[in-house]
């Protein structure tokens, strides 16, 4: 086709290979490349598909490797509104791209409810479910960020179209101002998404801190308790050492003597410790 079309070899090779989105303007026709999204057969990832558009004065060729919606929506749109018959090859190129926004709207929309949803569970969800919670908003980001990638080329080729005024400037305009509305609100989505991140490692912070709180105080109660008993062991260990020690039964003693001491002492032991660490709120 390329000898009949009188195709530039630039053109020829942009239309061989996978190309950013742009336009180029030849003496004898206008070369338009812009991309739209899809769902990878058997997967929620999302992939372009480019679009490239040769627009001659009198007709529109359009080359795509895969099955382009926007193109059966603009031949929908002419038959429908038109009744096949093409007002012009600037009035095919506008309903293609037109409808290319429309299908990027669909997919900002998703982006934009998915985010939100993330936005209301981060701080509710178990702890048995936030890796999941993880998985979705890493998706999230990755499908904003290619939206928001492509959506900023695709400005940079309409704001490059409007510098040429034509019949059709005022249409093309409007879709500028569809690519520009989803541009921001792709911004807006990837700086909740990243509020997202830092809200959930927040989240994490604090249950690790309440954790350890937790562990802290079961550990300063054991060690009272541990405290408590200390003294009860010296005590034994004197009354079992193979010496004399106060309280210890003498001719003449009562036989209650070393069992009253023994009991005092660790009356007054223990009431003294219990006192303290309820005072200091160990206990």
């Amino acid at each position: 086709l390329a000898p009949v079309l009188g195709l530039h070899p630039v053109t020829i090779e942009d239309v061989q290979v996978r190309v950013r989105q742009k336009v180029e303007w030849f003496q004898r026709y206008s070369f338009f490349v812009f991309s739209e999204m899809h769902y990878r057969q058997g997967s929620t990832a999302l992939e372009s598909v480019q679009i490239k558009a040769i627009v001659y004065p009198q007709v529109v060729v359009t080359f795509h490797a895969q099955d382009a919606m926007a193109i059966s929506r603009a031949m929908f749109r002419l038959a429908t509104d038109c009744n096949w018959r093409l007002p012009s090859p600037g009035w095919a190129l506008y309903a293609i791209m037109d409808e290319v926004c429309d299908i990027f709207v669909e997919f900002v929309d998703r982006v934009a409810e998915e985010t939100i949803a993330l936005d209301d569970l981060v701080l509710v969800l178990s702890r048995s479910e936030q890796g999941e919670l993880l998985g979705r908003i890493a998706d999230a980001r990755r499908k904003a960020s290619s939206l928001q990638t492509t959506m900023w080329q695709k400005r940079e080729v309409l704001e490059e179209m409007l510098k040429v005024e034509t019949d059709l400037s005022q249409y093309f305009l409007d879709v500028y101002d569809h690519v520009v509305s989803m541009t921001g609100r792709l911004v807006v989505t990837q700086d909740t998404l990243n509020r997202l991140d830092n809200t959930y490692l927040t989240r994490v912070n604090l249950q690790v801190a309440e954790a350890s709180e937790t562990m802290n105080m079961v550990m300063k109660r054991l060690s009272a308790i541990a405290t408590i008993f200390m003294p009860l062991g010296v005590l034994v260990g004197l009354w079992g050492a193979n010496v004399h020690v106060p309280g210890q039964y003498q001719e003449g003693d009562s036989e209650y003597t070393a069992f009253t001491f023994l009991t005092i002492a660790l009356i007054i032991t223990c009431g003294m410790q219990l006192w303290l660490f309820t005072r200091f709120g160990w206990l």
